[in-house]
C-alpha cells in the first residue's frame, strides 16, 4: 500500500519560534541558487553489510551503494551519503537483492566502488554546477516524548507535533525562521494498531529527518524525511532555500517491504 506524501498547509499568522533552536548561526559566504527546473540529481542508498528485519535499509555486502532510478546515468556518478565526503562510484549492470519478507526482491543498479554509510544518499546529477560544495550534515535528535520530537541539523530545526490520535504537524526552522509547515498521518488498515501516534517510538505514519546535505555552506539544503507506513516506506526529499521549501516529489522513493 502506497499513502500519501508530505501534505503542505499553509502557514497562519506568525510563525512561533522553535522550541530547541538551532545549534549554529547561519554561515558566511553566498548561497547557492537553485531553479525550479533545475536538475537535483536522485536519491540512493548506502547498505547494510547483512539484512537486518527491524530495519529498512537494504543489505548487500558487495556493493558500495545503489539507486532505484530508471533515468540514463553515465558511468560513474559522484553519490554523498548520510556522512563523509563526496564519493565517485561506477554503475554496474541491474541486480535483484533481497528485501523485505517472504524472499521479496528488490530491483537495483549498484555502484560500485567506496562503501557508503547506511542509509539515504544522494546521488549528484552528471553535470552539477562549480558552485555546488554538497556536504552532509549530522541530524541530532534534540527532545523525544509522545507527542512531541525535535531533531536539529546545523542551522535547521525539526519539530514534529501531535495534533490528533493518528495526524502530526512537521515544522521547519532555518536560522529560527519557519519556513516549513506541513501535515502528516497515518493511514487507516483493518486490523492495525490504533493507539495514538508516539512520536518518540515511531511507527507507521510517523515523520523522522534521517538526511540533510547542504549545497553549499550558505545552503541551501536538501533534507529527506523517512515517512513509514504498514508494508513499506517512503524517502521525500524537501529542498529547504532560505524563506521556503519544495517538496521534490520526483525525487522521492518508495520500499516496498511486506504485506500487512
Amino acid at each position: 500500500m502506497r499513502f500519501s506524501i508530505l501534505a503542505l498547509v499553509a502557514a497562519c499568522g506568525q510563525p512561533a519560534a522553535p522550541t530547541v533552536p538551532p545549534r549554529n548561526v547561519a554561515a558566511p559566504g553566498v548561497a547557492v541558487i537553485i531553479e525550479s527546473d533545475e536538475p537535483i540529481g536522485w536519491l540512493g542508498l548506502g547498505l547494510l553489510r547483512t539484512r537486518d528485519n527491524g530495519s529498512w535499509i537494504p543489505a548487500a555486502a558487495q556493493f558500495g551503494a545503489l539507486t532505484l532510478t530508471d533515468d540514463p546515468l553515465p558511468p560513474k556518478v559522484t553519490v554523498i551519503g548520510v556522512s563523509g565526503p563526496p564519493q565517485l562510484l561506477t554503475l554496474a549492470d541491474s541486480v535483484a537483492i533481497k528485501y523485505g519478507c517472504d524472499e521479496n526482491t528488490l530491483g537495483v543498479h549498484p555502484l560500485a566502488g567506496p562503501r557508503l554509510p547506511p542509509g539515504a544518499a544522494w546521488v549528484l546529477p552528471p553535470n552539477a554546477p562549480p558552485t555546488w560544495s554538497p556536504a552532509a550534515i549530522e541530524v541530532q535528535s534534540t527532545h523525544a516524548d509522545p507527542t512531541h520530537h525535535t531533531y536539529a541539523a546545523g542551522t535547521l530545526t525539526f519539530e514534529l507535533t501531535r495534533t490528533s490520535d493518528s495526524r502530526g504537524r512537521l515544522q521547519i526552522f532555518r536560522d529560527g525562521r519557519q519556513v516549513h509547515d506541513a501535515s502528516f498521518e497515518r493511514p487507516e488498515m483493518d486490523g492495525a494498531d490504533s493507539a495514538p501516534l508516539d512520536l518518540a517510538e515511531g511507527g507507521p505514519g510517523v515523520l523522522q529527518p534521517i538526511a540533510v546535505w547542504s549545497f553549499a555552506p550558505a545552503g541551501p539544503f536538501l533534507v529527506v524525511m523517512l515517512h513509514p507506513g504498514f508494508e513499506g516506506v517512503n524517502l521525500e526529499p524537501i529542498l529547504v532555500d532560505d524563506a521556503n521549501t519544495r517538496v521534490l516529489a520526483d525525487m522521492s522513493i518508495y520500499l516496498y517491504s511486506c504485506a500487512f
